[in-house]
């Protein structure tokens, strides 16, 4: 059994730290001063198997230009700098991704012991994408219509004499939703209840023959007409939590005796995986084409480059992290709660609940109905989102906003203090910013916010010697973290287990049951990030398919809403009791397209005042100086660049000597460090100034977007805390989840 505690002694108690930890890391090591010439990556046999699973058709162009099939100059620098980029990420970036980056679980200790072993290995699944193409072929097969079993659309519900209910429209790479409207009758309310438990089309037409209508061809049109606009769901629709997709699929076929020859291929394409995942060891270039002759010869269409999906991890020989680090992280984090906690304020729950308050007072609805945006309110209402560009350096950090009214919102004396500090350092040329207690006039009387039962950080650490520790906190947010960790369980027994009693710990801690949110969103492809184990006993499905028995199944039409006390709170009629929808995934909901998905997904947060810890400077800046606290950086050192800056080279051929002059030239008058990271959205980007083929990339990138955020590269290779057995360095991001101990 996992433990979950340990006592942190200087957080006064308040919070414990998880007794594990999940660490993410590249796969290559890295070192300033070898390894980044392209010679280097040419030459490399261990880069190949990597690129060829990320990109096939680049993998193509890089074999080609090896064998010297390319002559064009112009074209062989375009490859050139798209393959930079990969063997930058293999090297310098932690986020999990194929065989570039991988995931492990350690434990806390009394000491750093972070050694890889030589042994590595990957867990391969089929892309999404490829498994709803094999679903869309299936389900029209009329073998597969008729013996198939059909349940009601999770969104279906009734008003005044109409049946309304969300439809999925399915195009090439993308979903999208509309609500669509049906006659109400009593045969169709009668069939909606049979469906509950399952109905097959057979049992649907006897229904309707043992109600009097007659077996015709217009009877089976009708049939077809409510299973093609989605009243009814075939049971094959894709299922993202618990038994793999692919599986499930198989062993549908198998149980509702389908003797298509498209179920023997789907069970010979299993059973090759299969035999990859069992091999315990990376996979390679050779174990991908024999997959992809399998596939070709079914006759679904894919995209080579869409058709698998893998996980990684390397072995070693120790994974353990001092407790010294979790003391100076707790430290930091004590500080921050005072400086630079977010308050929770969701400007969209805001206005729905006044506006549901207005309309509606204190009634029960249907969700469904209330987020109607025709008969209801909608979501969010107004569909007003805002465009407002943001970067997370620190959690939900607001970079460059060009809105003068937005950089006066929630202006404070901690602010004050902020940026008295950064225009001496910047009129003094300083890198850096060291916060202490003493900054701060009114320390004693500031309060921390009321923290939440459960929270998480990622952080590096960045340099690990006795006399120079430091780490960089990117973020400290609400909840276990199970979100970042979900989908690699997979990979490691004892990792799924470790997130399982993550969630059960969250289950103890809230007043509601905890249901898991079960969704496909805007694209199949979303589904790789969305795939986890069942980590709570519920499950909503928004639209999509679950795995559980139907009596831990929530459907969106089971839900009853309601404002009380300026809160929302949401009732389930099955359990007759409230739930708080959870989604422990990584999928940015933000940028989904279904109203109520967001919905579901901003209400898991609604009831904590916290949503993270920032250093709130709302500034337009073309540069802001590092900001520490102790051993803690909170705050990496940025920049500003806009594309008009080095539009001399951007907008002309020069000579590569050229190119690197001016860009030394640049960088110089800008005091911009050799070494930084391209900071876009979520993706970070290592580029060396010095370094011509680094340089490309960053010049590539900033031509297409006309402005970038710049942060500092702080690794130091000589003293980092992961090595391999060979004693190179590699970086690293730990994710920690911090428990409030109770108060008696």
């Amino acid at each position: 059994m996992v433990k979950i505690f340990i006592n942190i002694n200087h957080m006064k108690k308040e919070y414990s730290a998880s007794d594990q930890f999940i660490i993410r890391y590249p796969f290559f090591p890295f070192a300033y001063d070898s390894g980044w010439s392209l010679n280097d990556m040419y030459e490399s046999e261990e880069f190949l198997h990597p690129l060829f699973i990320a990109s096939p058709i680049l993998y193509d162009e890089f074999k080609k230009c090896k064998e010297g099939k390319i002559k064009d100059r112009k074209t062989i620098d375009k490859i050139n700098t798209s393959l930079y980029k990969y063997w930058s990420r293999i090297k310098s970036r932690s986020t999990p991704f194929g065989l570039f980056a991988g995931v492990s679980i350690g434990k806390i200790d009394y000491r750093n012991e972070m050694v890889f072993s030589e042994n590595a290995y990957s867990k391969i699944r089929m892309d999404m994408k490829y498994l709803y193409n094999v679903f869309l072929f299936l389900k029209d097969l009329p073998e597969v219509k008729r013996k198939t079993l059909f349940y009601p659309n999770d969104s279906i519900y009734s008003f005044y004499g109409k049946y309304r209910f969300i439809e999925r429209k399915y195009s090439k790479d993308s979903i999208r939703y509309e609500i669509s409207v049906t006659d109400k009758s009593a045969a169709l309310k009668k069939i909606l209840v049979l469906a509950r438990k399952g109905i097959s089309y057979k049992e649907v037409l006897d229904f309707l023959v043992s109600e009097g209508y007659e077996e015709d061809e217009g009877l089976y049109e009708y049939i077809d007409q409510i299973i093609d606009s989605q009243v009814l769901i075939n049971e094959l629709e894709p299922t993202l939590i618990g038994e793999d997709y692919l599986e499930k699929i198989i062993m549908t076929l198998e149980k509702r005796g389908i003797n298509h020859d498209m179920v023997k291929q789907l069970q010979e394409l299993k059973s090759g995986l299969d035999r990859l995942n069992h091999q315990g060891a990376t996979i390679k270039t050779g174990d991908i084409l024999p997959i992809e002759k399998k596939v070709q010869n079914m006759g679904i269409p894919f995209e080579s480059q869409h058709l698998i999906q893998v996980d990684s991890s390397r072995q070693f020989r120790s994974l353990s992290l001092s407790k010294d680090y979790t003391d100076e992280l707790s430290e930091a984090i004590s500080f921050l709660s005072k400086i630079g906690a977010v308050k929770n304020e969701n400007t969209d729950l805001k206005a729905f609940i006044h506006d549901y308050s207005e309309k509606y007072e204190t009634e029960e609805l249907p969700l469904l109905h209330a987020l109607d945006p025709e008969i209801g309110i909608g979501y969010p209402p107004g569909k007003n989102m805002g465009n407002g560009y943001t970067n997370s350096l620190i959690h939900n950090f607001q970079t460059y906003s060009e809105d003068a009214a937005q950089e006066k919102k929630g202006w404070n004396p901690v602010q004050d203090v902020l940026i008295e500090k950064i225009m001496k350092a910047k009129e003094n040329r300083q890198n850096e910013i060291i916060l202490s207690q003493e900054d701060f006039p009114s320390w004693d009387t500031m309060k921390p916010i009321n923290m939440p039962p459960v929270i998480h950080s990622m952080f590096e650490v960045i340099n690990d010697s006795a006399d120079n520790t430091l780490l960089h906190i990117h973020f400290v947010g609400t909840g276990s973290g199970a979100n970042l960790m979900g989908r690699f369980s997979r990979l490691d027994q004892s990792m799924e287990g470790y997130i399982k009693n993550l969630v059960k710990t969250e289950q103890v801690n809230s007043d509601a049951e905890l249901v898991e949110i079960s969704h496909l969103s805007d694209s199949p492809r979303i589904g790789n990030i969305s795939i986890r184990p069942k980590l709570t006993q519920y499950e909503i499905t928004c639209l999509s398919n679950s795995n559980l028995d139907q009596q831990f199944v929530i459907p969106l039409s089971d839900i009853m809403i309601s404002v009380k006390h300026d809160k929302i709170v949401l009732r389930s009629e099955k359990l007759k009791k409230e739930i708080l929808p959870v989604l422990t995934t990584a999928h940015n909901f933000k940028n989904s397209s279904l109203d109520i998905y967001r919905f579901l997904c901003d209400i898991q947060h609604q009831h904590s005042l916290f949503k993270g810890f920032m250093v709130n400077l709302n500034l337009a800046l073309n540069h802001i100086p590092r900001i520490k606290y102790k051993n803690t950086v909170l705050r990496l050192a940025s920049w500003k660049v806009t594309k008009n800056e080095l539009n001399h080279i951007l907008e002309k051929e020069v000579d590569e000597e050229v190119k690197k002059e001016y860009v030394a030239e640049w960088t110089k008058k800008r005091n911009i460090p050799q070494y930084v990271l391209i900071a876009e959205d979520d993706n970070e980007m290592f580029v060396d100034f010095y370094n011509i083929h680094s340089i490309n990339v960053f010049l590539s990138l900033l031509k297409r977007n006309s402005t970038l955020a710049l942060i500092e590269f702080l690794f130091n290779d000589k003293t980092a805390v992961v090595k391999d057995h060979l004693g190179n360095s590699y970086r690293n991001q730990i994710i920690l989840p911090l428990f409030k101990n109770n108060e008696n």
